[in-house]
């Protein structure tokens, strides 16, 4: 009889929850609710409301695709935010985190301290280092003194943590306060950020790796071009700068720096000038190359590997203002017929890996393109266009088109495109008139294309009668 009535007690409360005004309002008006409440939702709080009943089930159903692809992915811990759904993950908890440690870890990354001292008081979780290095992470030095107050072990991690998300007084209280070591990867992590506070409290108390340690980590700052903290460790913790600094710099076109470097006429400055001008023209930082060419008075290279015009060529910049530059101020050319060829070929395998892009023009490129033929006067060959269709894009094939680049006569273009199974390409080049050679032929016939796809139903029939006429392995196109 008890089980009885606690059942209809039981049904009498959901159908009252059911009724509510407020519950009506959130799964029966979905110009609020699919606006205003669920998209600030997390996946786990949508996955929670997906569960209640029906009528939350339908509502979710009802939003867009991207919130209905949360109820398909797991609870995420670290996004808890109430003790209930804490003790809900608690009971169902995965088998990958049986181990009670990483559990314990997972809430420490919900920068709650209630739901840590939850899990630990009244559950009974184990934890370790990860945890106080989670605590250290979020910055949260109320949850890092709980730690220490019930004896979490603390270990290295904890101090580099910190110093990663740039929490300076959690750092200071673990070192200070628990003792706890530093390595050398925390002036190195401090120096990535540029986190002038922190470099200068590591510098003042001697933390580890004071030597070569910092040293790497002037390295580091001319790479990200933190200028003042360049300045503080050269200039008042007195560390050496070297010339191998002007090249990082010039990198990331952080001219300002390479100024300051210069004119401390550092140790290997003139070789590190060097070396900046050709970063600079690689990476299409034409202020740095300005400034290393004019005022430096820096010559172009001209050596055959890694001339200056190569290195604008392979670039990753599609800079126009970089060959504008070169060939304003007569940048050496070897060899002129091939410079719109060498760029489209070297761009296609910076950009995409060697992979070719899709349905995309790269509008940098092409105008690199118009500049070196219609200004600079350099020649179209037979190759721009092989390295176009290798490239795959249409666009710029239509502008070596016309601007009546020659096209091969024994169909290499075409083969090239078909190598990759770009059949885009492929009809655009059979429109334009490109021969079909065998190895054309092969490569379609190995990407699953017949002739009626790229030259159309009666062409293709044409082809085929020809082909077999002309004994030329008709069998590879004719599937």
């Amino acid at each position: 009889m008890s089980n009885k009535i606690t059942t209809r007690q039981a049904k009498k409360r959901r159908l009252a929850e059911r009724d509510h005004p407020l519950w009506e309002l959130v799964v029966n008006n979905d110009d609020i609710s699919l606006t205003h409440i669920v998209p600030k939702l997390n996946v786990t709080d949508v996955k929670f409301l997906y569960e209640t009943n029906k009528a939350s089930r339908a509502l979710i159903k009802r939003a867009p695709r991207e919130i209905k692809s949360h109820i398909r992915k797991k609870f995420r811990i670290e996004e808890m935010s109430s003790i209930s759904t804490l003790e809900c993950a608690w009971e169902k908890r995965p088998p990958w985190l049986k181990d009670e440690r990483d559990f314990c870890t997972k809430v420490a990354e919900t920068n709650k301290l209630e739901l840590l001292k939850w899990i630990r008081e009244e559950k009974k979780c184990k934890w370790d280092g990860w945890t106080m290095s989670s605590a250290a992470s979020q910055g949260n030095l109320e949850m890092i003194k709980y730690c220490v107050a019930n004896e979490c072990p603390v270990d290295e991690r904890a101090c580099t943590c910190a110093a990663r998300n740039g929490h300076l007084e959690v750092l200071k209280y673990l070192r200070e306060e628990v003792k706890a070591p530093v390595n050398g990867k925390v002036i190195k992590i401090a120096a990535c950020h540029g986190d002038l506070e922190l470099i200068r409290y590591l510098v003042e108390n001697k933390c580890a790796g004071w030597e070569n340690g910092y040293l790497d980590a002037l390295d580091i700052i001319a790479k990200h071009g933190h200028f003042q903290c360049l300045k503080y460790l050269h200039e008042e913790v007195k560390l050496p700068l070297n010339g191998r600094m002007i090249d990082f710099a010039a990198n990331r076109g952080h001219l300002e720096m390479i100024r300051y470097l210069v004119g401390k006429k550092c140790e290997g400055w003139e070789d590190g000038c060097r070396e900046a001008l050709s970063s600079a023209v690689y990476c299409g930082e034409v202020e740095c190359l300005k400034y290393l060419h004019e005022e430096i008075k820096v010559p172009f290279d001209q050596d055959d590997e890694d001339s200056t015009m190569d290195l604008a060529l392979r670039g990753g910049s599609t800079n126009v203002e970089m060959f504008k530059y070169l060939i304003e101020n007569n940048c050496p050319i070897e060899i002129p017929h091939m410079i719109c060829s060498c760029l489209i070929g070297y761009q296609s395998s910076h950009h995409h890996g060697g992979r070719k892009p899709k349905g995309r023009c790269n509008f940098m490129l092409l105008e690199c393109l118009k500049y070196l033929h219609e200004e600079a006067k350099m020649p179209l060959t037979e190759d721009t266009m092989i390295e176009a269709a290798g490239f795959g894009e249409i666009e710029i094939m239509r502008y070596l088109v016309e601007k009546k680049c020659p096209i091969s006569s024994d169909g290499r273009a075409l083969s090239r495109a078909a190598e990759d199974g770009d059949l885009e390409s492929v009809k655009y080049l059979f429109e334009i008139g490109t021969p079909v050679n065998i190895n054309a032929q092969r490569w379609l016939s190995t990407w699953g294309y017949t002739p009626d796809m790229y030259m159309g139903p009666e062409r293709a029939e044409r082809f085929l009668e020809k082909a077999g006429d002309d004994g030329e392995y008709p069998h590879l196109w004719s599937r």
